[in-house]
């Protein structure tokens, strides 16, 4: 109970919750290994950071090198082996991590790595590198939306990262604010890969969706997200979304940063660019020396005092 006493005063409910969350899994984890004769795991979650498609991220610390690293949490459904192929989250799961190891293999550039894996009882434990700045959704919530200071290195080391990830005929398939990381130092890094697939063709749906983080970089929320889409037909949504793509209106916005946005969200997909002519685009070419991504430590450092 020592983590859960330490600094009490300054956490909130929620972080204490965190902390105790961690604790549970962590003492589920000793009973798994002590069951079958292990010594206790090699990592020690200290609390949970957030919740995925398919489990939960924890920070933790490796018990011999005392490295601070993330642990995603997996559970495996029993169903899985008597039933391959009608809920087979342990195949899901297994895919995603080859997927990484491929990406890391490969020394594909701001992608997240997987240092370790570890099969405990139902769960599988995928171990990577610890973003203390947490994901770009979560560092806009003071604020709802960034500054293109910030704005332009996030976009231009999420389309290296998918320049990497499609040289490799892998297709993301779920590029978003959430699914983007930042380090204390600010690095970028794009991860969970629970969606991904191999690519048959092109890769138009990682470039629509590329245009649709930038969109809810600029604006704080998700293009077309209006309570409208409630009452309206999924049919009727996608002969609107032919005709009308979604645009930045107003003088908050720069000319470069709309041009990209309505360069990558073009209806037909066989018209939309490929990720290496997205990275020549003018809004995020050669844009590393003014916009590099250690000022988006700031950003990091931004949140936390809000946080606090």
């Amino acid at each position: 109970m020592d983590l859960l006493r330490d600094g009490s005063e300054h956490r909130t409910v929620a972080q204490l919750q965190a902390v105790h969350d961690a604790m549970e899994m962590q003492e589920d984890a000793v009973r798994e290994f002590t069951a079958v004769g292990k010594e206790a795991p090699a990592y020690v979650l200290s609390e949970l950071t957030g919740k995925g498609t398919f489990g939960r991220v924890y920070k933790a610390t490796g018990r011999h090198l005392g490295t601070t690293v993330a642990v995603k949490v997996m559970s495996i459904a029993k169903s899985d082996s008597m039933a391959p192929g009608e809920n087979d989250t342990f195949g899901e799961i297994l895919k995603e991590v080859s997927t990484v190891h491929e990406l890391k293999d490969c020394r594909a550039k701001s992608v997240d790595t997987v240092l370790d894996t570890l099969l405990i009882g139902q769960s599988m434990w995928m171990v990577t590198e610890y973003y203390g700045g947490g994901s770009v959704a979560t560092l806009m919530r003071p604020t709802g939306s960034l500054s293109e200071t910030w704005i332009i290195p996030i976009l231009r080391e999420v389309a290296e990262a998918l320049y990497w990830v499609h040289k490799q005929a892998i297709l993301h398939r779920d590029i978003k604010c959430a699914n983007v990381l930042i380090t204390d130092e600010g690095g970028v890094q794009l991860c969970d890969f629970g969606v991904a697939g191999t690519v048959k063709s092109r890769n138009e749906i990682d470039i629509w969706a590329f245009g649709s983080m930038a969109y809810e970089l600029a604006t704080g929320f998700p293009p077309n997200a209006t309570p409208m889409l409630d009452t309206v037909d999924l049919e009727s949504f996608l002969a609107y979304l032919r005709e009308c793509s979604p645009r930045l209106d107003g003088d908050h916005h720069s000319s470069q940063l709309k041009d990209l946005l309505e360069y990558c969200m073009v209806p037909d997909p066989s018209q939309r660019p490929k990720i290496a002519d997205v990275q020549r685009h003018v809004y995020i070419s050669n844009t590393a020396e003014k916009y590099p991504t250690k000022s988006l430590a700031s950003l990091v450092s931004s949140y936390k005092q809000w946080e606090r």
